[in-house]
């Protein structure tokens, strides 16, 4: 039942995106790419973006879409584990309100069924990333998180909407961007 046909493809499907999500973590530890969750905007370095962009718009919209996954995997897992550990602390206390003594055994097994009760968070609750922001930067940056508009290291900037790429030359848009800031 468990290795029947469709259930061999989610397998597989999953073992891929766990994969990519290993391959971009690796990325990130590297330097290659940069994560800035706060302003959504995904820094990579020119040598992998000169690859991903060889790959043509689809490959590089696929790629953007892998990171798209990999930080919703990220925010899924950490709300989750926030969820967790709330309905876990919650049913403790109402265990430890009920009885006067509880062993490390009972506490476990407390935690297990909360775990085992708990209901799945809805999606639709998490600020889940649609759309990003992408800069490439300089191979010679020293870091991508240190990379700014203001010390030279940006190449390109853009923009992802979970379908539509809009890329442009740094060089060919910083006037139209100062102008907007001293608008602001």
């Amino acid at each position: 039942m468990f290795f029947n046909r469709s259930n061999k493809k989610k397998i597989k499907e999953l073992r891929d995106l766990s994969a990519t999500f290993g391959i971009l973590d690796q990325f990130e530890r590297r330097g290659i790419i940069h994560w800035q969750r706060k302003d959504k905007v995904l820094l990579i370095e020119e040598v992998l973006a000169k690859l991903k962009l060889a790959e043509g718009r689809d490959g590089f919209a696929h790629f953007l879409l892998q990171v798209s996954l990999w930080q919703n995997n990220r925010l899924l897992t950490e709300a989750y584990e926030a969820h967790r550990l709330k309905i876990e602390t919650e049913a403790v206390r109402k265990a430890q309100a009920q009885f006067a003594m509880l062993t490390k055994a009972d506490l476990q097994r407390i935690r297990q069924q909360a775990r085992e009760d708990m209901k799945p968070i809805p999606p639709e609750q998490l600020d889940c990333i649609k759309e990003f922001d992408i800069l490439i930067v300089r191979a010679s940056a020293p870091s991508a998180e240190q990379a700014t508009k203001e010390n030279g290291q940006l190449l390109a900037v853009g923009h992802f909407d979970g379908q539509e790429i809009e890329m442009a030359m740094y060089d060919d848009v910083k006037y139209n961007l100062f102008k907007a800031e001293e608008n602001d």
